[in-house]
């Protein structure tokens, strides 16, 4: 039984700058969450001092996937106080982190996913993003920017793609996902 957790996914769209940096640092603080998924950070090896720019104290347990050129790069961070890390996978569009949660060594896998946003390289992002789900005995979130719809109702425009939303619905379908209610924001997927 995995006891509840606070979940936040952003798609931050760089942290070049002190100040986008204090500001998503600020707005982290304000939710508290107990794990953080950052999407395009644009960053590329951080030191120390520019993930403590952006990172709240809370949330020092962290691991990075590096952007590639001037796009990407993924932030997966949580709470030790909450869960202790037990293995990773990375690649450059998706950090899956095996936590144990503290309170009862409960495992729970929660991936971090920043998807192309080109067409030709959609199957080959799900395929590899499938090859990261876990047995049937653990938990799985997958959250992140996925750059795909699944209905016309998805999109604030008309650019929509039946084929890429039939193979991300066979993908959802295929792995038993479900699409958890979101807060503040349109757009899950």
């Amino acid at each position: 039984m995995i006891s509840p957790f606070s979940l936040c996914t952003w798609n931050v769209r760089g942290l070049g700058t002190a100040c986008k940096c204090r500001d998503v640092r600020a707005d982290i603080e304000a939710m508290q969450p107990s794990f953080l998924a950052l999407q395009e950070t644009k960053l590329v090896a951080p030191d120390s001092r520019k993930s403590d720019s952006f990172l709240p104290n809370a949330l020092r347990s962290f691991l990075l996937a590096d952007a590639v050129g001037s796009s990407g790069g993924l932030c997966t961070a949580w709470d030790s106080r909450v869960f202790s890390i037990a293995s990773n996978l990375c690649s450059p569009r998706v950090l899956s982190v095996d936590l144990n949660l503290c309170h009862d060594n409960s495992l729970v896998r929660i991936t971090n996913v920043y998807a192309p946003c080109d067409h030709a390289s959609k199957p080959a992002f799900l395929a590899e993003l499938s090859g990261h789900a876990p047995g049937d005995a653990i938990p799985w979130a997958v959250l992140g920017d996925f750059n795909l719809t699944r209905s016309p109702e998805d999109r604030n425009n008309a650019n929509f793609c039946r084929t890429e939303a039939a193979l991300f619905n066979d993908f959802i379908n295929e792995l038993s996902l479900i699409d958890l209610p979101l807060r503040d924001r349109l757009y899950t997927w």
